[in-house]
Order: C-alpha cells, then structure tokens, then sequence
C-alpha cells in the first residue's frame, strides 16, 4: 500500500484515534470538517455510564474472587466487544467521545489524590530517566528500522516518538513538526495504537506469569504501553497499586512529547514544511493533565484536602471525606473512559495500516516492552 496517499480523507478509517490521543497532544487528524455532526452529550454518556455501573455491580456481586477485578477490567473489554459486533449509532458518539476527551482526563487528574508527593519524587525521578533512555534508543532504531523495511524517514521517525512518548499523540504532535505527509500520519497513528492495544491485554498476563509485584510491574506497563488509557487498563486490570504506579511512569513520559518535538523541528528546519514557527508554552512541555495531576498530589501531600461536615437544620451533619471522594470519583470517571475507549476502537481500521508499518511498529514495540523490562530488573524497583 502507498504510504503517500492521503488516508485523512477517509474519516471513518482512524477518527478513533483522535479521541485516544486528545488528551495528550490536544490535536486531533485534520478531517474535513464537513464530516463533523454534532450530537447531545448527555445519550452517549448514559450510555457509558450504564456501562460503568454494570462494570461495578459485576465486582461487587463476587462473580469474581474479591480483589482479584477492577470495573475498569470489565467495562474495557465489553466495549470493544460492542463497538465491534454492533454498529454504534452515531448520535451516541459525541457523549462516547467526550467520555474519552474529559471524563477520563478528569479521572486521571484525580488520582493525584492518592499518591504522595514523596512518592512522585522517587518513582518519578528513575522514570524520567528511564524514559529519556527509552526515547534516545527508539529514535535511534528507528533510523535502523527504515533500512530494514524500506520506510520512508518521516513514517519511521513518527513510529519512534510514537512508540518512545505517547502513541498517536506523539505522532500527531511530531508530523507537522517534520512536514510528515497524512497518509504516513495515518499510518503511524493506527500501527502504534493497536500495538498499545495488544501489549496493554499481553503485558498483564506475562507479569502474573512471571511474579512480578505490582509496583514493579507499573513502572514495566507505564514505559512499555503506548497510549495513556491502555497503560491506566493494564495497571489497574493488575493491581490498584500498579495502575497508580504505571499512570505516574506514563505521565512522566508525556512530559518528553514538546522537548522531542521541538529538537526534531531544528533537525529538520531546511525543510520547507517544517519552517512554520511553532510557540512552545508551559502546557507543551507540561500538558494540563500532568499538571493537574502533579497539583492534586502534591495537596495531598500536604495535608491539604480536608474533610468537612455537611449541617443542615434539625439533622445530623454529614461527615465528608474530600480525598475519599476524589479517590471514588477518579475510579469512577477512569472505568467510564475506558469503556468509551472500548466503544471508540475498531478493529475493522487494523487492515488498512499496512505491512512494513505494520511490521517496523512491531520491532519497536517489542525493543520497547524489552529494553523496559530488563532497566526494571536491573534497577529492581
């Protein structure tokens, strides 16, 4: 298949992928905008949230050994079930989507409340570094995977970051950067995030199979899965401890998506597609999610979020536990975006990326999921 032609025309093939990558990046696949309906929210989100609490009923029903599921295990699953074997109406789509864009960056910002800052500092720290390892080695293979499969260099650079930061954020934040053509931007997109997808139901299974403890395996999923809501999936999916610890480890790799961004826009300044000045603010370097995220821990930290007494006349005051609250409400709005996600992905879209994308995205992940898994080892977090 010709990596040139222009796959952004075909809206229907990857516009999935944006509502992954939103958060991330804050861009989206420039699909015309004569494809863009807008629907009511709210039915999509009832949608998602019928979901979410059939996902808790399930946990609390003790179908299931108690401790050993999470909703968000079950609701992931059921919606790539549905949005596969039915046909999603598209009125339910704009609620579905805004799940993903809002609900599940809200839940995420929220997890700051349960952890300590001490914590971020110290798993934080050895996860920057590890990260800065993982980039500088996927770039530089990415060099090598353009040899070995006859890839063009945009494409193969696209499939590095993508598989290094973030996935399809990276690739959308990188393209306009290196003046990388729709259809390699296509490609990149729906290659790195099917690949997230599998090692985000295979990384689990292996790190049960190898006893792995649940902050030790965080730290393997939040370097090793693409997306941030396939690595929120697998931590949680394995352990309440790992999902935190794997969101904090993904989290710090977003924060390499502008400085790589902007190192790859000098490299390639001759080119006369990549001369547009991009600004480089705080939120580029620090998204708004991991700062919000970074705030709410460090409250926490602090002592900060209080608990209160609700009084209302002639009753008895209700005791409220503010960090109970956000800790139940971030579990909340992260099952209710991973079932979107599950809603959003199509499977039908893996036929049209392509076999040496396909095949290059492939080595790099498995480089990714090694290199990370050995440096966790090593170190013996």
């Amino acid at each position: 298949m010709d990596t040139s032609t222009p796959l952004a025309t075909k809206p229907n093939d990857y516009s999935w992928a944006n509502y992954l990558i939103y958060m991330e990046a804050g861009a989206e696949m420039p699909w015309p905008e004569d494809q863009k309906k807008h629907y009511p929210v709210w039915e999509g989100l009832v949608l998602v949230a019928l979901m979410t609490a059939a996902a808790y009923g399930v946990v609390a029903s003790n179908v299931f050994p108690k401790g050993s599921v999470e909703p968000v295990t079950i609701a992931l699953p059921v919606g790539l079930l549905i949005g596969n074997v039915f046909q999603l109406p598209e009125r339910l789509r704009s609620g579905v989507r805004y799940a993903v864009k809002s609900v599940l960056t809200l839940g995420i910002i929220l997890l700051g409340a349960r952890l300590n800052f001490t914590d971020i500092v110290r798993v934080g720290t050895t996860a920057l570094l590890m990260s800065a390892a993982q980039v500088l080695l996927m770039l530089a293979l990415a060099v090598l995977v353009r040899r070995i499969f006859g890839i063009g260099s945009k494409l193969a650079t696209l499939l590095g970051v993508g598989t290094a930061i973030c996935g399809g954020s990276a690739v959308i934040a990188v393209a306009p950067v290196i003046g990388a053509a729709e259809g390699d931007v296509a490609f990149a997109v729906a290659s790195v995030s099917f690949l997230g997808l599998a090692t985000m139901f295979l990384l689990p299974v292996i790190g049960h199979g190898l006893g792995m403890d649940p902050k030790s395996f965080g730290v393997w999923a939040g370097l090793a899965i693409h997306q941030t809501p396939q690595v929120v999936a697998a931590g949680f999916a394995y352990h309440p401890v790992a999902g935190q610890t794997a969101t904090l480890v993904k989290l710090a790799r977003v924060c390499f998506l502008a400085p790589v961004a902007l190192v790859l826009g000098l490299l390639q300044r001759k080119d006369t597609s990549a001369r547009k000045k991009k600004k480089f603010g705080l939120y580029d370097f620090v998204p708004p999610m991991v700062l919000g995220f970074l705030i709410l821990a460090c409250l926490h930290s602090l002592g900060l979020i209080p608990a209160i007494d609700l009084k209302f006349p002639g009753r008895t005051p209700l005791g409220l536990d503010l960090l109970e609250v956000c800790k139940a409400l971030s579990g909340i709005a992260i099952t209710m975006g991973m079932a979107a996600v599950g809603l959003e992905t199509s499977f039908r879209s893996l036929g049209n990326i392509g076999l040496r994308p396909l095949l290059a995205g492939i080595l790099l992940a498995l480089v990714s999921v090694v290199f990370s898994f050995v440096a966790v080892r090593w170190i013996g977090i």
